[in-house]
């Protein structure tokens, strides 16, 4: 017994003077600014799937504005976007049978190819009470035109314990 503890308190001294303790890096520059236009849980998007769409004019804006908005009455007025400095992304979640659902985890950086909007999926947990209705989560996010490519990454979901 006394053997395994030794081995114990030896292995603790060796990992934390070589570093086990390693802190994540900080990658909070490589971050840009986003700017949140809407956030919504229900959207009658004709369009099925998962949706991830770079807007970089008015003109596209509008119309997804318009899908996004389908079937609301009155319609919600447009912002306004400077498209000559900024650009739009919207992500949008397949259709839910239930509410609960959510897009968390959002961010837009910069890698070595270019830029990378990350997101993930919230979903309802076991003890979740939800409500009876199909949802349809979405993010309409604006920030500062670059010129660089966009590739999408959608992280593992998230899990809400609602405990």
């Amino acid at each position: 017994m006394r053997y395994f503890q030794i081995v114990v308190f030896l292995s603790g001294m060796i990992c934390t003077t070589l570093g086990c303790t390693h802190v994540a890096e900080d990658n909070t520059e490589d971050q840009l600014s986003v700017n949140m236009i809407e956030s919504g849980q229900y959207s009658n998007h004709p369009q099925e799937g998962i949706i991830e769409k770079v807007i970089s004019s008015s003109a596209e804006f509008r119309s997804a504005w318009e899908a996004v908005h389908t079937g609301r009455s009155p319609m919600p007025e447009i912002p306004e976007i400077d498209f000559e400095e900024q650009m739009v992304i919207l992500v949008m979640l397949e259709s839910k049978n239930s509410g609960g659902f959510d897009i968390d985890g959002f961010q837009v950086r910069k890698d070595t190819t270019g830029l990378v909007v990350e997101y993930a999926e919230v979903q309802p947990g076991s003890n979740c009470m939800t409500t009876q209705a199909i949802s349809r989560p979405y993010r309409l996010v604006s920030f500062p035109k670059t010129g660089e490519d966009i590739r999408f990454e959608q992280q593992e979901p998230i899990i809400n314990p609602c405990e």
